[in-house]
């Protein structure tokens, strides 16, 4: 009987424990290489979130903003936070003059924040109103200035805020933004005729002071 070699059985067992370690190195590898990928996934969705959420922030100042009313009646219009989508959002308004807007909005969600901002065109008969409505003749020029470089979109809101100048008293602005109004829209009849009443009123201003 021959007997058996203990030195050979001990070189086989040597190339075993390699492949072990081989396929045990590669499991590893795959598993840490999914584990990264996945909180690649999650992250990508919670950053996507939080975009959503921050548009969702600019949506509702916005809407503010055309309403001309402070909805949550704490943070002024235009200036709004709340939660949505699980997460929770902040959104302010800046006026940059000309009746440009820049809406700020940030989103959060599970640790992930984003951010985002867009310029938007303000509603100018609003704020005309607005201005008028509190008796603040200074902002309401100031609201008349801004429409020097860029007139109301439709010929009603034209038409609507010389009249609330008119009745504050300020008919030569009211009668400018006739003429300009008559200029940019010549077939509306409305507004030729506002305009020739509000220049027999500025006439008749004019003949009262001599």
């Amino acid at each position: 009987m021959k007997p058996r070699n203990t030195h050979d059985r001990g070189v086989a067992l040597i190339p075993v424990l390699a492949m072990v370690l081989v396929v045990m190195a590669l499991g590893s590898s795959a598993l840490l290489t999914s584990t990264a990928h996945m909180k690649r996934i999650v992250l990508n969705r919670r950053s996507t979130q939080a975009l959503e959420i921050a548009e969702t922030g600019c949506a509702r100042a916005l809407y503010e903003l055309e309403r001309n009313q402070d909805l949550d009646s704490v943070q002024g219009i235009g200036n709004v936070s709340g939660d949505f989508g699980g997460g929770r959002f902040d959104a302010t308004t800046t006026p940059m003059g000309n009746n440009y807007y820049r809406v700020r909005g940030a989103g959060q969600i599970r640790g992930v924040r984003r951010q985002v901002e867009m310029i938007a065109v303000g509603p100018e008969t609003i704020y005309g109103k607005r201005a008028l409505a509190a008796k603040d003749i200074p902002a309401a020029l100031e609201a008349v200035g801004d429409l020097r470089s860029a007139l109301p979109e439709a010929p009603e809101s034209t038409l609507e805020l010389a009249r609330l100048l008119a009745q504050a008293g300020q008919l030569t602005e009211a009668m400018w933004l006739l003429d300009a109004g008559v200029r940019r829209y010549p077939d509306r009849k409305d507004l030729s005729l506002g305009l020739a009443e509000v220049s027999l009123l500025v006439g008749d201003a004019d003949e009262q002071r001599f």
